[in-house]
């Protein structure tokens, strides 16, 4: 596992789900998800993030996906803003943990 002090501000690319295993608990305050369209993979990523523990209280989400999908948020995720052009949605969405 890594330090939470290894991690500030550092961009993590890779799958999503395998990443988040190597990372401490409450050290991710912003989530960007891009993942392939259609497939309802930013969806499970923040339910894996939200149910592995590892959002910060507040942390904000961030979503790329086809305009014409619904984003289906959960999990303690609700909707702040949502941005559109051309196929594009951009979802904007905080994160509100059981504890908070």
């Amino acid at each position: 596992l890594m330090a939470a002090r290894q991690l500030k501000d550092r961009i993590i690319e890779g799958d999503c789900v395998a990443e988040l295993k190597k990372l401490p608990k409450g050290c991710a305050d912003l989530v960007f998800a891009d993942p392939p369209y259609g497939k309802g993979l930013a969806e499970r990523a923040l339910t894996s993030a939200a149910a592995g523990g590892w959002l910060t209280a507040d942390a904000l989400a961030v979503i790329e996906e086809r305009k014409d999908v619904t984003i289906a948020l959960s999990g303690g995720f609700s909707a702040l803003d949502q941005r559109t052009w051309g196929d594009t949605q951009v979802l904007f969405a905080r994160y509100a943990s059981a504890s908070s």
